[in-house]
């Protein structure tokens, strides 16, 4: 009889363990069931923004593929934009952004619009001496005077021995066609700002309306334009200059 006290204490002990360890399996249980289940979950459907974003840079995209080539330049440097890439080398903005590829010291340099009773004066120019290393292409924006409507301007890059390597011409739209393109503008801006749509899928919109009209230089712009661009889109415009200055080789 004294034993039996004992006996109960042994026996409570061994319930309470066997409760225990089934309370811990069971926990095992459950969180292998949660982590399946995480793991089962299909992952999310775009937003309408990013289906947006996609289908407007595949249409940016497949226009310019199908675009005639321009002969580009070369010497360590190839111009991209502005009046390059049009078949009329003609440009909505008044305040162009003179885009390139190399990272070698240069000048850039704008001239007054042409005018065969007398020589051309050097409207604007830059000296860009420091490269980023890291940047394949390099932008500058225009920040002289206000280009006039209708008139054409040159511009020439010349590398450290002020040697000219490139030239050319290209022509701001004239007043007419210009208001049209700017209304237009503001009624795509406008619609989009009722469907919350960002700055970035703005501008997206705005490089595709010009690259419909063959505008590359003006689309170009757009995209460069945007404030803290999404890494999507900076990785996007890379590629797109990538493609302009190192097309893929066609089969002959």
């Amino acid at each position: 009889m004294k034993n039996k006290p004992l006996k109960i204490q042994i026996l409570l002990l061994v319930i309470m363990l066997i409760i225990g360890l089934t309370k811990q399996s069971f926990n095992s249980i459950v969180r292998a069931s949660t982590v399946q289940i995480k793991q089962s979950q299909p992952s999310p459907s775009p937003t309408p923004q990013v289906k947006r974003k996609r289908s407007t840079w595949s249409a940016i995209l497949n226009l310019f593929k199908t675009r005639k080539e321009p002969k580009l330049g070369s010497r360590g440097v190839c111009p991209v934009s502005p009046g390059i890439l049009e078949e009329k080398n003609v440009i909505w903005h008044n305040n162009p952004l003179f885009l390139w590829q190399g990272n070698q010291p240069l000048e850039i340099r704008l001239y007054s619009p042409f005018d065969p009773k007398q020589e051309q004066t050097i409207l604007w120019s830059q000296i860009i001496t420091t490269a980023s290393p890291e940047k394949t292409f390099q932008g500058i924006l225009y920040t002289g005077k206000v280009l006039q409507p209708g008139q054409i301007y040159d511009w020439e890059i010349f590398n450290q021995a002020d040697k000219s390597i490139w030239r050319r011409s290209f022509k701001v739209m004239g007043l007419e066609e210009r208001d049209v393109i700017t209304k237009e503008l503001k009624s795509i801006e406008a619609q989009l700002r009722l469907e919350q749509a960002t700055d970035e899928e703005i501008a997206l919109e705005r490089a595709n309306y010009f690259a419909k009209l063959d505008m590359w230089s003006d689309a170009l712009q757009e995209m460069s334009s945007v404030e803290n661009p999404s890494e999507e889109l900076t990785q996007k415009v890379q590629e797109l200059l990538i493609y302009i200055c190192n097309p893929p080789k066609t089969a002959e």
